[in-house]
This record gives C-alpha cells, sequence and structure tokens, in this order.
C-alpha cells in the first residue's frame, strides 16, 4: 500500500507529538543507530504512531519510521530511493535533541542550507542527500512507503556519488 500525502502528513504530526511529549533524554535512550550507507540510523518505536496507523488503516509493514543521524560530511552520499517516497522533518529542541547545526540537504540537483523544524517531501527516483559541516550535527525523521528496506531485506538504495 502507497501512502498518500495526507496520510504521510498525519503520520508525520503524530509522531513528532508523540517525540515532543516524550521527556528530556528518553527518546536517545529509546534509540539504537545503526550504520546505513554511512548515515546512522534507528526505528522509532511503534508504540509512538500506532495510533496513527491505526486511524489511517495503514499496516505497519507498509512505512518505515525512523530517525537518522548525520555526525560527518556526507556530500559524497547523494542517493535516490527507485520506489520508496519519504517525507522527512528536521528535528530539534522541540524533540529533546540538539539544533541542527552547519546542515545541509541536497534535494534534485541543488544543496541547501536546513534548519530545525523544516520538513521535505522526497518523491521516488529524486536524488537526494543530507550532510554537515565540521563540528555539525543534524537529526531528522524519516518517515518511508514502502519501507526501503523490504520485509524481505531488500534495500530500495542507489548511490548516485561516490
Amino acid at each position: 500500500m502507497r501512502l498518500s500525502f495526507k496520510m504521510f502528513t498525519e503520520l508525520q504530526s503524530t509522531t513528532l507529538l508523540a517525540l515532543r511529549h516524550l521527556p528530556p533524554g528518553e527518546l536517545l535512550f529509546l534509540l539504537d543507530f545503526q550504520d546505513y550507507h554511512g548515515f546512522e540510523k534507528s526505528r522509532v518505536p511503534e508504540s509512538l504512531y500506532q495510533d496513527a496507523l491505526t486511524r489511517l488503516n495503514v499496516r505497519s509493514e507498509d512505512v518505515q519510521v525512523e530517525i537518522v543521524r548525520v555526525a560527518r560530511d556526507l556530500t559524497q552520499a547523494v542517493h535516490r530511493h527507485n520506489r520508496s517516497m519519504a517525507i522527512v522533518s528536521i528535528l530539534g529542541p522541540k524533540e529533546h535533541l540538539p539544533e541542527a547545526v552547519s546542515a545541509r540537504g541536497y534535494l534534485g540537483s541543488t544543496w541547501f542550507r536546513i534548519s530545525s523544524g523544516e520538513s521535505k517531501l522526497i518523491p521516488p527516483t529524486t536524488p537526494h542527500g543530507f550532510t554537515v559541516r565540521e563540528n555539525g550535527i543534524l537529526y531528522f525523521l524519516s518517515i518511508q512507503s514502502p519501507p526501503i528496506i523490504s520485509g524481505n531485506g531488500e534495500d530500495d538504495y542507489e548511490p548516485l556519488t561516490s
């Protein structure tokens, strides 16, 4: 099942609200960051967005909800997902995380500055990436459908730079 834009934004709003209601420090305690093509990512506990899945009649296997951390230069990690659509939300103090510092995003063909509180929709096949400059930090919520990593382990990641 492919999510509509309205479904993406409702799931995004519900998840952001749940993150903001966690006690300070608890979010990082809940996350288990793993390397993914140079990015660090962790699944968001489903309990934080299960109500939205039920309300939207979406199965958990149809979405992937993660927090991604970028703490190094990833300008050479521009990539695309050929099947998955994503909505990303730049996180910060409202979610009890550091403000995005020296953070940049790439969408289509352009690098641009990004700040906490911004959101971007990334359609399938759109080149994109995220990076920080020296001593920078970036956390973002990423909601994808279908999941970038399928139930059988297939990875919908195509590097465009190296």
